[in-house]
C-alpha cells in the first residue's frame, strides 16, 4: 500500500520519525510530500532550514529504515495526495482538517477518497515541535 505523508520537518525529531515508523506498520511505500521554503513560510514558520537540508535528513532517515519512498516538493496542503497512485493519507491529529480538506478536493476532482490514518501527536510532557527545539 501506498501512503502519502506531508510536512516540514524543519528538524527531523523524534515526532516524526514515531510517526514515520507506525506508518509503515499500514504501508509498504511513503509518498512525502515536503513543504518547500515557500510555503513553509507561508505556513507561519519563522525560521525554516533550507528545502535541500531538510530532505537529506529526511532521506537519511527513510535508507536507515530501508523503505521504498519518494520525496516530492510540497507547495499546498494537497501535494501527492492528489495523485491516482496513492492508497491511503497518514496524518496526525494536528492536521486533520488538511486530511479531510484533500477527500473533499479528491471528491470534486471526480476522485475516490483516499482511507485517512490518523495517529496521535508525540508527546513528552507536552507535543514535541520543531519551533521548540530550534528556539532551545
Amino acid at each position: 500500500m501506498r501512503c502519502v505523508f506531508g510536512g516540514t520537518f524543519n528538524v527531523l525529531h523524534e515526532g516524526h520519525k514515531t510517526v514515520i515508523k507506525n506508518a509503515l506498520k499500514f504501508c509498504d511505500e511513503l509518498i512525502i510530500g515536503l513543504s518547500t521554503d515557500e510555503f513553509a513560510k507561508a505556513y507561519g514558520h519563522k525560521k525554516v532550514r533550507p528545502f535541500e537540508e531538510r530532505k537529506k535528513d529526511l532521506e537519511e532517515f527513510l535508507r536507515s529504515l530501508g523503505v521504498k519512498y519518494e520525496i516530492v516538493p510540497l507547495d499546498d496542503i494537497f501535494g501527492p495526495a492528489l495523485r491516482d497512485d496513492v492508497d491511503a493519507l497518514i496524518a496526525t491529529e494536528e492536521v486533520i482538517m488538511n486530511a479531510i480538506a484533500v477527500n473533499r478536493r479528491r471528491r470534486s476532482e471526480g476522485k475516490k477518497e483516499i482511507p485517512i490514518i490518523v495517529f496521535p501527536l508525540v508527546r513528552n510532557g507536552r507535543k514535541i515541535s520543531a519551533s521548540d527545539l530550534i528556539e532551545g
